[in-house]
């Protein structure tokens, strides 16, 4: 084993055109909202399935598979287009703030299906993200300890 003192070199200059990045984690960025909604679940459910029929899954325009949202004025207006047909459907709605997106017409049906019944949040991100949450406080349940029950007399039947 070496006894030699070990010096650390110096940091090197990145090459013209490459920027040098920690390794280490950057802190992760707020999000903007661009659009927020509360609506019924179940009310925003019957509009899409029914605008989701019209849309075509196999199109040579992928557009045409998506739905069309636009949040004002206090409902959600749902459009869907095939070319041949358009069908344009409106589910009340807070608006939190206003705003259009597109989103693939199946994919929303199903997610839909699989959130509870009631009010639920929707927010569209900058970040090309969105975000489908219940409107539902957390269920908070009682437990009791099994030591703290208090036990029952034994019955006659058992004595025997």
């Amino acid at each position: 084993m070496s006894t030699a003192a070990v010096t650390p070199t110096p940091p090197q200059a990145a090459p013209p055109g490459l920027t040098l990045v920690s390794a280490a984690p950057a802190a992760k960025a707020k999000s903007a909202v661009l659009m927020e909604v509360v609506v019924n679940r179940d009310a925003l459910l019957a509009e899409v399935a029914a605008a989701q029929g019209i849309t075509s899954s196999r199109t040579t325009i992928p557009i045409l598979s998506n739905l069309l949202i636009e949040a004002q004025d206090g409902f959600l207006k749902i459009s869907a287009s095939n070319i041949e047909q358009t069908l344009t459907t409106k589910a009340p709605a807070t608006v939190k703030k206003a705003g259009v997106a597109t989103v693939p017409a199946r994919k929303l049906y199903d997610y839909l299906k699989l959130l509870p019944a009631g009010d639920i949040s929707i927010k569209l991100l900058d970040n090309d993200g969105s975000e489908f949450r219940p409107v539902v406080p957390t269920p908070r349940w009682s437990a009791w300890h099994g030591t703290a029950t208090p036990r029952s007399p034994p019955s006659a039947a058992c004595r025997r």
